[in-house]
Order: C-alpha cells, then sequence, then structure tokens
C-alpha cells in the first residue's frame, strides 16, 4: 500500500503524451494489479505491457531471467 509523500501522486492524465516507446511491468500478486496497469498502459498510444506470473512488485528480483528477457526483448524492438 502507498504512503508517504508519493501516496496522493497522480499523472496518468498526461500519460498519453508519451511520444516513446513505454514497458510497463507488474507481477501476478503486484499491488499495483494487472487490471490497473492494463488501465495505465491502454492510455499510452502503442504501450506494451507484461504480467510476471509468479511475483509481486520486484520482478528483476523475483524472476531475474525473465524480467532481463522481457527487457531486452522490448529494446530490441
Amino acid at each position: 500500500h502507498v504512503t508517504g509523500p508519493l501516496k496522493d501522486y497522480d499523472r496518468s492524465g498526461r500519460l498519453h503524451e508519451l511520444a516513446v516507446p513505454a514497458l510497463f511491468t507488474c507481477g501476478h500478486y503486484d499491488d499495483s494489479t494487472p487490471e490497473y496497469t492494463a488501465w495505465l498502459c491502454s492510455l499510452v498510444p502503442d504501450a506494451e505491457m507484461v504480467v510476471f506470473g509468479r511475483g509481486s512488485h520486484m520482478a528483476h528480483v523475483e524472476e531475474p531471467e525473465h524480467y532481463v528477457q522481457v527487457v531486452r526483448d522490448f529494446l530490441r524492438r
């Protein structure tokens, strides 16, 4: 759960302004749920999304090999 100075930070209304490739990631058990992440992703033109099936919010730690492969593939495109 979000706490601290960023708990009310929301710039989702400006995501449509992104003009670069974007990759959204989350874990199957993430507090930033796959449904919420998909909604954010839908606000960015031509964005991609990957849900890591075994993790929560730290896929780079929980599924490092899969995470690196996803990022590499994204950067190659």
